[in-house]
């Protein structure tokens, strides 16, 4: 049995519409991430504990931030070259910021990468579960810990105005005068 030719052209069309105009969102992009705790229940991102001390004034300003959010969430936007977006506060740094109280950890990284570059991004993956562990220089009994998502994104629309933003740029290798506390999530987002 044939088709009619009119019959065969309408099946084919259908098939091939659900792929037009999907080329801006990566097809691994994440909606929800659940809270870090939950993620490394799932074995699924590795876990990795920093432990930083320091001079009661700073370590009292830490904690009092620390109280008022979820965590924070660091961005490794990666383009279709494999380079990664950084940004300049002094040093080169992965943009990130503040998870608000009871704010999604992908929405999150969403909100801010969207704030800063002002550029809509979809997150690819997690990559990274960073336990910190702050201390008081002045008492190293007194601590508290604070959990960095490090996640992976791309962009959902062409980024030309990014290059032009300042204190971003995209880099496909280690900057010389990268922050040193992210020397090495830096490469993470580059491999």
């Amino acid at each position: 049995m044939t088709l009619p030719r009119t019959l065969f052209v309408t099946i084919s069309f259908l098939l091939f519409v659900p792929f037009i105009g999907h080329a801006q969102q990566p097809a691994s992009a994440i909606d929800s991430i659940p809270s870090p705790e939950q993620l490394l229940q799932t074995d699924s991102v590795p876990l990795e504990t920093t432990d930083r001390t320091f001079r009661e004034a700073k370590y009292k300003g830490l904690r009092k931030r620390y109280q008022t959010i979820e965590g924070v969430v660091m961005v490794g936007v990666v383009n279709n070259k494999g380079e990664v977006l950084l940004k300049e506060p002094g040093r080169w740094t992965p943009p990130g910021g503040s998870v608000q109280p009871g704010e999604d950890w992908a929405a999150a990284a969403r909100r801010i990468i969207k704030q800063q570059t002002g550029v809509p991004a979809a997150i690819t993956k997690p990559v990274l579960v960073e336990k910190m562990i702050f201390r008081n220089r002045n008492n190293n009994e007194d601590q508290f810990s604070a959990y960095i998502l490090h996640l992976q994104a791309a962009f959902t629309e062409e980024p030309d105005s990014i290059t032009q933003q300042p204190g971003f740029k995209w880099f496909s290798n280690i900057p010389p005068d990268a922050h040193p506390n992210h020397i090495k999530h830096i490469k993470l987002y580059l491999q």
